[in-house]
C-alpha cells in the first residue's frame, strides 16, 4: 500500500510539473505578444500591460483537483489603458468548470477529459471586483491543458464550444476582442481612438 500511494505521489507531481511547463509557455506567449503589439502600434493611443503571479504551488494546483477552495491563483493580468481609463482583466486558475466539460462532450474533436482538473478562466473588472466573463465581447473563456493539449472555451452568440487552437491565436484572438471591449466602454466615437489609419479591430 505504502509503494501504491508513494507512485500516486509521483505520478500526480509529475503531472503538475508538465501542466506547469505548458502554462508557463501559455504566459510567456501574452506577454511576448503584448510587447509585439506596443511595439508595432507605438503611435495607437492605448497600449497593452501584463502582471506576472507566482506560479500555483503544487499544494493549490492539488486543493484544486479535490474541488476545495484556492486564494490567490492568478496567472498573469492584461490591460488596455488610454490615460484615465482602463480595461482590466486577470485569468485565475480553478476547478475546470461544468461549462468546460459539457463542452468537451459534445464536441468531436477532443477525448473525454479526467473527472477533474486545473483551468484557467478570464476575469474582468466590473464594478470594483473581478467577474467571470457573462455576454462580453470576449469570447475565451477558459483554457486547458489537459494531456498535453490545449483547449479553448469560447463563447460566440451565446453558444460555448470548445476549440483546439495555436497559442498564437488564442492570444491574438483575446487581445482583439480585450481592445474591442476598451473600446466600447469608452464614452467618445470609436473613430477618435483610431489614429494612423489602424483600426483596432483588425490591428493583428
Amino acid at each position: 500500500m505504502q509503494r501504491k500511494l508513494a507512485s500516486l505521489s509521483v505520478n500526480g507531481r509529475a503531472r503538475y510539473d508538465a501542466w506547469c511547463a505548458g502554462f508557463e509557455a501559455l504566459r510567456e506567449a501574452f506577454r511576448s505578444t503584448f510587447i509585439g503589439f506596443n511595439e508595432t502600434y507605438s503611435n495607437a493611443l492605448y497600449q497593452v500591460h501584463s502582471a506576472k503571479f507566482d506560479t500555483l504551488p503544487f499544494e493549490k494546483y492539488e486543493s484544486l483537483l479535490r474541488r476545495a477552495p484556492a486564494s490567490r491563483t492568478w496567472l498573469i493580468s492584461a490591460t488596455v489603458s488610454l490615460e484615465a481609463h482602463s480595461e482590466r482583466f486577470v485569468f485565475p486558475f480553478h476547478t475546470i468548470s461544468a461549462s468546460f466539460l459539457k463542452a468537451v462532450r459534445a464536441s468531436k474533436q477532443t477525448k473525454p477529459l479526467p473527472a477533474t482538473d486545473v483551468t484557467l478562466g478570464v476575469s474582468r473588472w466590473v464594478n470594483g471586483i473581478y467577474q467571470f466573463l457573462r455576454g462580453e465581447p470576449v469570447r475565451l473563456r477558459e483554457i486547458g491543458y489537459i494531456n498535453g493539449k490545449w483547449l479553448f472555451l469560447l463563447s460566440e452568440n451565446g453558444i460555448e464550444t470548445i476549440k483546439v487552437l495555436s497559442l498564437s491565436d488564442v492570444v491574438n484572438m483575446f487581445l482583439r476582442d480585450a481592445i474591442a471591449a476598451f473600446l466600447q466602454h469608452l464614452i467618445w466615437p470609436w473613430r477618435e481612438f483610431v489614429r494612423g489609419g489602424v483600426d483596432a479591430k483588425a490591428v493583428l
